[in-house]
């Protein structure tokens, strides 16, 4: 051990750089590299870790390099690697002194070695996140002094040079405690892990990514550091490490959140007008690969928010859509947009408050857009498919209303022109041609004929046909769709003739003596078989039963009114007979109870 290493011992925390200014002081030179250029190395290459220059402070200290391996400041091509971290020449303060007035003072009283030098720099001084004192909970100050070169990393000569103002640095201190990324720093640089996400990157893009990220959440877009003090800096710091140091999703909730302030604006949707300072920097003033998962994941929220895609750039050109907008779409489609939107409208597939937006903020998913709009494209408009089904435009407006085929963009309000898919047109007239049995024949007339005839509607006519109700269904050849098909009059009127046997609702009601309620309720629990006839008189659909399913009905069950009323006594007391003689209804109807007619004994 030298007679050096007896002026003043090296201290935890501090660099190398800071050790040597302080020996050089103490042994009268007005600099240090003065001071390390008579004793055989550089001190500039001291200060960025060259290992031979480090090695030779070692030999003139005659102790191990390894000894003063916690205060080597390493310079690594762009970066500077502090206790394993890697931090940029941005997150260090390294041209003007930047310390503890506190710190220095208390040094002078409780460190070793020769007065007047006793104060040390630290490590943690440098970073520029850290923007307190841990020990006294002040602001660290920054020299106003803007020095020569050669005085560059030279701790103290630079603490010198101040100590004239000492006594007003102490003075004008403020408060300031850590904040939640600083200590997040002084962990991770301990060795500590605190959160793993962010652990996962550089500790320059772990902090560079609080600070945009705070700073946005508190000052929004137009968000600058320069127009910010030190303490407000070290808030929006906490702010974003508050977000993020749980986990990526959340950092992909908070960039979902942002990326809502495009349905805000009525502009152009970049980058910058979504996440001002934190998209600038990572667009444009940082190439950094580190930073490039932060990108994917804005990238890939973003995409689920804001109609981007080829032709926009956000990082660079984007390579697929997952949104459209009414504009991409027309600029991509060439579709007309007032059009396609009262389309999207009619289809659900854009809400009537949607479509108040402006058109490059009615959004669809791109894969559905494209659909919609091919199909819309290759559909036909009223005067083609009315040519198409041979057939007038009642009845196709008539075929369209029963659901046979569907208007292209929805039915509600008909706001667009009705378009129609002419596969789907297609396809109905198909279905009519398979119920086809026999050619054209004299016997057989127009389908508006028959229906005429047989006073039924003209729908009911086509689902008699598809549902194969009428044997005899011709074609006529020299005839285009629906105008093509002929069926037999006498047919069908004997198809939807009521039949002599079939009883309505009502005289059920009269024959069984109860009421409208207990019979709905019997034939809607299907204790009576009931069937559905078109009603001779007004041609509407009526439920009615055949006399054969009543009188089976009737001979197997009895209700406890009519129980009562062939026993010329009261309800109440019939019921308390049964319930005597544990005879238990079959089942109730209405509040009405039921019996079976062999549980029921004689008079």
């Amino acid at each position: 051990m030298s007679r050096l290493t007896e002026l003043l011992s090296f201290n935890e925390g501090e660099t190398v750089a800071s050790y040597c200014s302080r020996l050089a002081a103490a042994c009268g030179y007005r600099h240090a590299r003065s001071f390390a250029n008579d004793l055989g190395f550089r001190f500039q290459d001291l200060a960025v870790g060259v290992d031979e220059e480090v090695r030779k402070f070692a030999t003139v200290l005659e102790v191990s390099a390894d000894d003063l391996s916690s205060g080597i400041i390493l310079s690594e091509e762009q970066f500077y690697v502090i206790a394993g971290e890697h931090f940029t020449r941005s997150h260090l303060h390294r041209q003007r002194l930047r310390f503890c007035p506190l710190c220095t003072r208390n040094d002078e009283h409780t460190r070793d070695g020769r007065r007047g030098h006793r104060a040390f720099g630290r490590a943690d001084w440098l970073i520029w996140a850290n923007r307190a004192c841990p020990i006294h909970e002040v602001e660290l100050k920054t020299s106003a002094h803007d020095r020569s070169p050669v005085f560059t990393h030279d701790f103290a000569a630079n603490l010198a040079a101040e100590s004239d103002e000492m006594n007003a640095h102490i003075s004008s201190l403020r408060t300031m405690r850590p904040d939640t990324l600083q200590q997040y720093i002084q962990a991770r640089m301990s060795g500590a892990r605190v959160s793993p996400w962010l652990d996962s990157f550089p500790i320059y893009v772990a902090t560079t990514l609080c600070d945009l990220v705070g700073g946005l959440e508190r000052h929004g877009l137009k968000f600058t550091s320069s127009q910010l003090d030190q303490a407000e800096l070290s808030d929006c710091a906490s702010a974003g490490f508050e977000i993020l140091h749980g986990s990526e999703s959340n950092f992909r909730e908070f960039i979902r959140k942002k990326s809502q302030n495009f349905f805000n604006g009525r502009s152009y949707y970049g980058g910058g007008s979504l996440f001002g300072r934190l998209y600038e920097k990572l667009a444009h003033e940082s190439i950094d690969p580190s930073f490039n998962p932060i990108r994917k994941i804005m990238l890939d929220e973003v995409l689920s928010v804001v109609p981007l895609g080829p032709g926009d750039d956000f990082f660079g050109p984007v390579t697929h859509r997952r949104l459209h907008s009414l504009q991409t779409a027309h600029k991509n489609y060439g579709v007309h947009p007032k059009r396609l939107l009262k389309s999207l409208v009619n289809a659900g597939l854009v809400s009537e408050d949607q479509a108040q937006n402006t058109p490059g903020r009615i959004l669809v998913e791109a894969d559905l857009m494209k659909s919609f709009v091919e199909k819309s494209v290759s559909c036909i408009n009223s005067s083609e498919a009315m040519e198409q089904l041979g057939t007038s435009f009642n009845t196709l407006k008539l075929l369209t209303a029963n659901g046979f085929f569907s208007v292209v963009g929805g039915k509600k309000n008909m706001i667009a022109e009705p378009r129609y898919d002419p596969h789907e047109l297609d396809a109905f007239l198909k279905s009519l041609r398979a119920r086809v049995t026999q050619a054209a024949n004299p016997n057989l007339v127009p389908m508006r004929l028959a229906a005429q005839v047989a006073r039924v509607s003209f729908i009911e006519l086509i689902v008699l046909i598809l549902d194969a109700e009428l044997p005899s269904v011709g074609w006529e050849e020299s005839k285009i769709g629906l105008s093509a098909i002929r069926v037999d009059p006498d047919e069908l009127v004997a198809r939807v003739r009521p039949r002599d046997d079939l009883l309505s609702l009502r005289t059920i009601e009269t024959k069984m003596h109860t009421s409208y309620y207990v019979t709905q309720a019997l034939i809607h629990e299907h204790r009576i078989r009931s069937a559905t006839r078109r009603n001779p008189i007004t041609g509407r659909p009526q439920t009615v039963v055949t006399q054969d399913d009543f009188a089976e009905f009737c001979s197997t069950y009895q209700s406890l009114q009519n129980i009562a009323k062939d026993r010329i006594t009261t309800m109440a007391k019939c019921r308390k007979l049964f319930v005597k003689l544990g005879i238990a209804p079959a089942f109730t109807a209405a509040n009405m109870a039921f019996y079976r007619r062999s549980d029921v004994p004689a008079h």
